[in-house]
């Protein structure tokens, strides 16, 4: 279907990006779902998974997406923790439609929204954090994201990035059997 040329070039520009990205996730689908294959092990990455819809991250999925995403893995796919995931992969015993699900970053947003998500399904997670950042600071990904909001929403997203990543450290720390046996990260990203 050709694209509405009304349309200013960045909205076409993403109905283009969103089609495309479309397209990729059912080839991929289409592959791991296939039953004839043999068993393997995927990984799905997130970094954020945000309470509503930001265009500045409009690759994040909001709580109302992710849980969607989550509730079609749970009915499709065998979540697995990673650690689980990679015992079994050297074993060469994976179930069928093996799936780990991690959070890379150690966004405060992974704790309280992902996690309840998460949780209600009974699927498990891996949070990598970011340590490098824990006592301030903001990487330079987060830098240019909140240098292009507009005026009236700015924010100091340094402080809060530093507190939010904090926060996420102590829970996960204090809370390892939630985040698959611990907390993993280096320093920096």
């Amino acid at each position: 279907m050709p694209l509405d040329t009304s349309m200013s070039p960045d909205r076409r520009g993403r109905l283009r990006w969103r089609a495309a990205t479309h397209r990729v996730a059912f080839a991929a689908a289409r592959v791991l779902l296939d039953r004839r294959a043999p068993p393997r092990l995927s990984i799905l990455l997130f970094h954020r998974v945000l309470p509503s819809p930001d265009p500045l991250f409009a690759n994040d999925p909001d709580a109302r997406q992710f849980a969607a995403l989550m509730g079609a893995l749970r009915e499709q796919f065998t979540p697995i923790p990673l650690s689980e995931g990679l015992e079994r992969l050297r074993r060469n015993a994976l179930p069928r439609r093996a799936v780990c699900v991690t959070f890379d970053d150690g966004y405060a947003d992974n704790l309280t929204v992902a996690a309840p998500i998460l949780e209600a399904l009974e699927i498990p997670a891996t949070v990598f954090i970011a340590s490098g950042y824990l006592d301030g600071g903001i990487m330079w990904n987060d830098r240019v994201s909140e240098a292009l909001r507009p005026p009236q929403r700015f924010r100091d997203a340094g402080e809060d990035a530093a507190r939010e990543r904090r926060e996420a450290r102590a829970h996960f720390a204090g809370n390892l059997d939630a985040c698959d046996g611990g907390v993993h990260g280096g320093e920096g990203e």
